[in-house]
């Protein structure tokens, strides 16, 4: 892999990366992974490392937003899993449900991409399943 490469896979916050290389700014001494979802740096600014033990060890510190340091870091994984305990539980009681949502303190915009990402559909699908798409 080259420069390049690992460059559009920074840009992009590519997660077929992950794992694959880190990326690190020299002007925050801060390493990420390649899917890091924060501000995209200057080229000339960022060195790439091979894993987060080498980028550690040349001085910078672990992103707190991607956790590079960690092994398995999915944030998102969570609030999905939650939201749908949430949906299979209240479904039918939609001001109960509406509660509960609120309690897992994000905005129904927020959980409904997170659970869109990892279920391949919208909530609202869940609440209406015999409404029809096409017309």
């Amino acid at each position: 892999m080259d420069d390049n490469e690992m460059w559009q896979a920074v840009q992009t916050c590519d997660p077929a990366y992950d794992g694959e290389f880190f990326y690190a700014v020299q002007t925050t001494r801060i390493f990420c992974r390649p899917s890091c979802k924060s501000k995209c740096p200057r080229r000339n600014n960022v060195e790439y490392f091979k894993s987060s033990a080498e980028a550690e060890a040349a001085g910078y510190r672990p992103c707190k937003r991607c956790r590079p340091d960690l092994p398995q870091y999915d944030p998102d994984r969570d609030l999905a899993e939650a939201s749908k305990v949430v949906f299979d539980n209240y479904f039918s009681d939609r001001q109960e449900l509406n509660q509960q949502l609120k309690e897992l303190g994000v905005t129904r915009k927020q959980m409904s991409l997170v659970f869109k990402r990892y279920y391949d559909m919208k909530p609202a699908r869940i609440l209406n399943p015999g409404k029809n798409r096409c017309r």
